[in-house]
Order: C-alpha cells, then structure tokens, then sequence
C-alpha cells in the first residue's frame, strides 16, 4: 500500500475512533481532546508545519527545532518533507487546475475525501530534504503513528480518544477549512491571482490562520494578521518565545 493511501487510511480510523469516544467516554475527555487539539493545532500544525518548516518564516534554537520536529508529525497530516512540498506546490499553483488543494477545480469531494497521487519536484523540498532528522522521520512515519496508538491503548483507550484520535481528527479538519473557506468567505486585502481571503470564521477554528489573503500576498512573513482585528496566535508565540535572531541562517 503507498503511503497516500496509509495515510487516508489512518485519517479514516482517526475519524472513526472519534465518532466512537464521543459516545463512549465522558465528557471531560472531550473537552481534554479540544485543548489538546488547540496545543497540537498551534504548535504542529500552525507554527512547526506551516510556518517554520514550509516557509521558513524564522529560525529558532536546536532545541525547539526537535520540538517542532515531533509535533509536526505527530498531527497525522502527513510527514514534514510530504506535507512542506505539497504546501509550497500549492502556493506556486493556487486556484488553478493543479492546485490540490483548490475548491473550484478539484470540488469540496475531492478535498475531503480524495487520495492525493502526487509527484512533487524534487526543487520543493531540496532545503528539507538536507535534513537526516527529517529523513528518518519521513521514513518511520507510519511506524511513530503506530507505537503512539499502542502506548496510549495500553494507557486507555479514552487517551487514545483525548490525546491522539479527536486533536488529530480536529487538525486534519482545520486544513480543509483552510482550503475551503478561506477561499469563500471574507474579504481580500491584497489583489493575488487566487482566490484566497482573509475570514474571520476559519480563523477561530484554525487558531489564527484564517488571514490567508494576507499570507498568501506574503508567505514568508511572521504575522499573517495585519489589522488590529486581526488576531494571530501563532505569530505572538514565534516573536515571544521561539524566534531567535542570533542564530544565523
């Protein structure tokens, strides 16, 4: 089985074993799902994933590297190096008919339930690619992804719920709002060649990522929010704690 098709597939049982946990366990592991999720969303997906490893908006110390290294994975949206080079294909194809991510060519069925057979050049991952960590990781993905299930089963099954399964199930859903609405609700700071807007809707779900006009305008700087409305957790968190602009690039 290619790893496109383990990772629907282990994004289905996510799906399923939330559906389940809802019923199941109580209540208060639920809501320990939800501020996981908020964790997990802000650090691996927003800050590590997104805007630390795709686009290179800062530099930060050995030390938060691995951090952002282990949350990025442990999302269950796909390994840095596969997840940054679909990314950075997307920003330099948005809204067209190669856009894998683009509503109005792919349609929301193909989003949310399509299987992604992608061959990325090799130009958009050359700098990850560099990395042996990143490499080891991409390569154990799927084994990480199988020893965290084990370990939280033998812990209980409600963790499996409340530590992996709902968050990870959450972030994967914060994607396709992303991809979605963000492309049809809101307003347009910046003339681009998508169809991308900034929304204040995605952006409480997403944690600060719904300003996706305004990052796609310009996808390198630290703080996609640019009005005094436009809050931007994940840019208060880099400038406060993670950027360090001693080191050298």
């Amino acid at each position: 089985m290619k790893d496109y098709h383990k990772i629907r597939l282990l994004q289905g049982s996510l799906f399923c074993y939330s559906i389940i946990g809802l019923f199941l366990f109580n209540l208060e592991f639920t809501l320990l799902g939800i501020l996981a999720y908020c964790f997990l969303e802000t650090i691996g997906g927003n800050i590590g994933l997104h805007r630390y490893f795709c686009h290179r908006q800062f530099i930060t110390s050995k030390f938060y590297h691995n951090l952002l290294i282990f949350f990025s994975h442990y999302i269950a949206v796909g390994s840095v190096l596969s997840w940054v080079g679909q990314h950075r294909w997307h920003h330099d194809n948005a809204d067209t008919e190669h856009d894998q991510h683009s509503p109005y060519f792919k349609g929301l069925m193909e989003i949310f339930f399509g299987v992604w057979e992608m061959n990325i050049p090799r130009k958009y991952v050359k700098d990850v690619i560099k990395d042996k960590t990143l490499l080891f990781w991409h390569k154990n993905y799927f084994k990480f992804h199988i020893g965290i299930i084990v370990i939280l089963l033998l812990i209980g099954p409600e963790y499996l719920y409340s530590l992996y399964a709902l968050p990870c199930l959450m972030c994967l859903i914060s994607g396709y709002v992303l991809a979605t609405v963000t492309h049809y609700h809101g307003y347009r700071t910046y003339q681009t060649e998508d169809h991308s807007t900034n929304s204040w809707i995605a952006n409480i779900y997403t944690l600060g990522e719904g300003w996706h006009n305004n990052h796609h305008a310009y996808p390198t700087r630290i703080r996609q929010g640019e009005g005094k409305w436009e809050w931007d957790l994940p840019a208060f968190i880099i400038e406060r704690f993670l950027n360090d602009n001693r080191i050298k690039r």
